[in-house]
């Protein structure tokens, strides 16, 4: 086993340049982004998330790594092949917003926002089909007394409207990542232990205001 000891991954990376945008905002690298961006994996552990032949990845993998997001960390000798792990160069990657001023109006963010949406289509269509295929097998092996209780919940989707004050934006946003750094920072080993998936947005709502009640016009 060879490893990249010189390698360290950085905390957060902002893309500022044209070329590295049009690099990530596809979305299967966006996909392996997400796939690499805590954990090392090889290729064909990487096939197993996403749901493409190997043969298919490599592409994308030269062309994330040539970008500088991902980097080769470690090489193992598995049989006569050599497998290559790869990990993002910093956990957490944004777009510079000037850069979408540079790409006219909307432009990155709207791609970054597409991009986004295609690859957790695809994340929970994946997951989806998983979940079927192990409950038909569980199905086949377990008996039909057992087979009627509740299972757990293991998607859940919906949209939440909030309604905060500036300072309450603010806290709920930095809680909901401390959330997900708590968690993340829990090693997990074992048959118990299942890779979850977060996708999340947090955005101030466009729709119409609601104009204050008439008790609350009176208040103030």
């Amino acid at each position: 086993m060879i490893s990249n000891e010189a390698f360290q991954q950085e905390a957060s990376k902002t893309i500022g340049d044209r070329e590295t945008l049009k690099v990530i905002l596809h979305p299967l690298r966006t996909r392996l982004i997400t796939a690499l961006s805590r954990e090392a994996r090889t290729v064909r552990e990487l096939s197993a998330i996403v749901g493409v032949e190997p043969t298919k990845l490599y592409y994308h993998i030269k062309l994330l790594q040539k970008a500088g997001i991902i980097a080769a960390v470690e090489e193992r000798q598995v049989g006569n092949l050599t497998e290559t792990s790869y990990l993002c160069t910093a956990k957490d990657i944004f777009v510079d917003p000037e850069l979408s001023q540079d790409l006219g109006e909307g432009g990155a963010f709207e791609g970054t926002i597409s991009s986004f949406i295609s690859a957790l289509r695809s994340s929970l269509i994946a997951s989806y089909r998983m979940l079927q295929e192990l409950k038909k097998s569980r199905d086949k092996s377990t008996p039909a007394k057992e087979a009627k209780k509740p299972q757990s919940r293991t998607i859940c989707l919906g949209i939440q409207a909030l309604k905060l004050d500036e300072k309450e934006a603010g806290d709920f946003q930095k809680r909901l990542g401390e959330l997900i750094k708590e968690f993340d920072g829990k090693a997990r080993t074992g048959s118990q232990a299942r890779q979850y998936e977060v996708g999340f947005a947090f955005y101030p709502s466009a729709s119409p205001r609601e104009e204050p009640r008439d008790e609350d016009k009176n208040e103030s």
